[in-house]
């Protein structure tokens, strides 16, 4: 995939969305620039850190549910 963008007056460039998606990229994350040699760059995201991650698991007292139980209300909604 090659997308172009243009650099504003402000330095700014918009980040297309289907490069977004693909990355996984959302406002406010950041990004690496990184020199390769030959004088190119590689533009990757920064790592996420923990506090990033928040929400991601299960809280203590919260139980863990297995993909049938899942489905099982997926369906339940379904009928509804």
């Amino acid at each position: 995939m090659i997308k172009e963008v243009k650099i504003s007056s402000k330095n700014q460039v918009t980040i297309p969305k289907e490069v977004m998606t693909r990355l996984g990229l959302a406002p406010s994350d950041r990004l690496v620039f990184q020199e390769e040699p030959g004088g190119s760059f590689l533009i990757r995201p920064k790592n996420k850190t923990l506090a990033a991650l928040r929400g991601t698991f299960p809280h203590r007292n919260q139980k863990a549910v297995n993909l049938e139980t899942m489905q099982s209300a997926i369906e339940q909604g379904r009928e509804r």
